[in-house]
């Protein structure tokens, strides 16, 4: 995947001294709107990178992928919030390629828009020649380096292991590096199992009470009862009350208030 290297990315941009502070947002493109990828039942959208500058120099290395006419990439440079250069651009299948040297492109098409030669042409062509003896791993073999080339040959380097030397002294503490970019936020975790039913809550309080209901409908009138014995009532005014002591015990007397 091809390194960018962004040390020259204020003076193309802006022609101009690197700002102080600067961010490069970074996203794979395709139209008016973030590039896409369907793998089977899967939708894939392209994340939005950041990368911040300080003093003109970037916090960390960018790789993008080659565009190969299938999409572009839209850089976007923003000082305090406010983005000042927006381009679109390919990104050719090199293995370093400067800022200055990408091509812009059309941001439906993909066609190139600048009048500039191929600058990257001759970048994956010098790339290319270099590679002829590029080496890619090596081992040490009883203090001899044995390197292997990209053709898979390999050659010796000489002897390159040497007396132990003395400790060194303890270096002095660096700075704290930079903080980096905000991550991407991550895909939604599956759903939890139900947890465990709950104790049973304490008993509410008695409720008000209810209003008084209307009154019923009026009942059937009711047999006729057995005739009674009779009985003799007395009135008796209050001055008089009680009764003599010779009273008929069997009548029923009445005392009348005043």
């Amino acid at each position: 995947m091809p390194r960018i290297d962004l040390k020259t990315l204020a003076r193309e941009l802006l022609a101009e001294p690197a700002p102080a502070a600067a961010t490069l947002r970074v996203q794979a493109w395709a139209g008016d709107k973030g590039y896409t990828e369907i793998s089977g039942a899967e939708v894939i959208f392209a994340p939005v990178r950041e990368v911040v500058f300080i003093d003109g120099v970037p916090a960390r290395e960018v790789y993008l992928e080659p565009t190969g006419g299938r999409f572009c990439f839209r850089l976007d440079l923003l000082r305090s919030g406010n983005v000042l250069v927006t381009r679109f651009v390919a990104v050719p299948d090199v293995d370093e390629v400067e800022f200055g040297a990408l091509r812009q492109v059309d941001p439906t098409s993909f066609a190139y828009t600048d009048e500039a030669v191929t600058a990257w042409e001759m970048v994956r062509a010098a790339a290319l020649a270099a590679r002829e003896g590029m080496v890619t791993s090596g081992r040490v073999v009883d203090g001899e380096l044995l390197l292997t080339r990209i053709d898979g040959s390999e050659f010796s380097a000489g002897i390159v292991r040497g007396p132990k030397g003395d400790t060194g002294a303890t270096g002095a503490k660096g700075d704290a590096g930079l903080t980096g970019a905000k991550g991407d936020t991550g895909f939604q975790g599956p759903k939890g199992d139900t947890g465990a039913q709950g104790v049973q809550g304490l008993q509410g309080s008695q409720g008000v009470q209810g209003a008084k209901g209307d009154t019923g409908a009026k009942g059937d009138v009711g047999a006729i009862g057995a005739k009674g014995e009779s009985v003799t009532v007395t009135l008796i005014p209050d001055a008089s009350w009680p009764p003599a002591a010779d009273s008929n015990p069997l009548h029923i007397y009445v005392r009348m208030l005043a």
